[in-house]
């Protein structure tokens, strides 16, 4: 049998949807997450794991995910803060009256335990709706057949205050803006840019995306894109993402003019095929 056979057939390759990149916004993301849901599925629940290879006494030799794939403690700490939340003191303390809010719209919950061993959890309500959202629904479509390139996020150290995060730089961003640290947020922030959006579904998720992605853009040019984009014919045929899904692709950097193009060269075809 070839190597190219063998690969072929390795049944031990991690699964990769592209679509769920719009959602989590990087591929190791994407990778991570499928891995907690393989082994949550094949577990029956509650699982834990290691991060990487250690001295542990219930570790066990290609039992972590850095073994299962190849992704550096690094980049799995990064890739959890894009869909997790960890459980416990620190972040009850650094989230306040947020803590449980944030908290039920992560779509894996963590903690670790007094003999450091790491348990994960799925939120299942959570991810069925973000799953019924990006495959079920109307606006699916354009979520996973947009050409829009999405701008690699840099992926953010552990949270430690919530005053004083890393800054992210944007390329929308005026000049003044795009060393966006010592970031203050107040409720009332929230509340501007979810009565501004008006499509008031799945709050908890909005809300999570919407501390990070603060941290990366200002609320002016998130709601100057809301409105350019609520005169689009695909807002105003009902085609309008959810607010997480809007936050967690970045779609402030949408091009209007680009997306008001291919609806009228779409028509002029349309015109072209009925005069034929």
């Amino acid at each position: 049998m070839s190597l190219r056979t063998i690969l072929a057939e390795d049944k031990t390759l991690i699964t990769f949807r592209p679509s769920l990149r719009r959602v989590l916004g990087s591929v190791k993301s994407v990778i991570l997450f499928q891995q907690i849901l393989y082994w949550y599925t094949h577990t029956g629940g509650k699982f834990y794991k290691f991060t990487s290879p250690c001295t542990h006494k219930l570790y066990k030799e290609g039992d972590s995910f850095s073994e299962e794939t190849s992704l550096s403690a690094k980049e799995i700490r990064g890739a959890l803060e894009s869909f997790a939340f960890k459980c416990g003191k620190k972040n009850k303390d650094l989230y306040g009256d947020s803590y449980e809010e944030t908290r039920d719209a992560a779509m894996v919950l963590y903690y670790t335990d007094s003999n450091r061993v790491t348990w994960y959890k799925l939120n299942e309500e959570v991810v069925e709706a973000m799953l019924n959202d990006l495959y079920n629904r109307p606006e699916s479509t354009y979520l996973i057949k947009s050409q829009r390139a999405l701008t690699k996020v840099k992926s953010l150290k552990e949270v430690t205050k919530v005053k004083s995060p890393r800054a992210v730089t944007s390329s929308t961003e005026t000049t003044t803006e795009t060393t966006r640290e010592n970031i203050s947020t107040t409720p009332k922030d929230f509340d501007r840019f979810w009565d501004a959006y008006g499509k008031k579904v799945s709050k908890g998720q909005a809300l999570r995306a919407f501390h990070k992605a603060i941290k990366a853009v200002s609320l002016k040019t998130m709601c100057s894109a809301i409105e350019k984009q609520k005169k689009t014919d695909k807002w105003r045929n009902g085609f309008q993402p959810n607010a997480s899904t809007w936050l967690n692709g970045m779609c402030w950097e949408d091009d209007i003019n680009a997306m008001m193009d291919r609806k009228r060269e779409e028509q002029k075809q349309k015109e072209r095929l009925t005069l034929t």
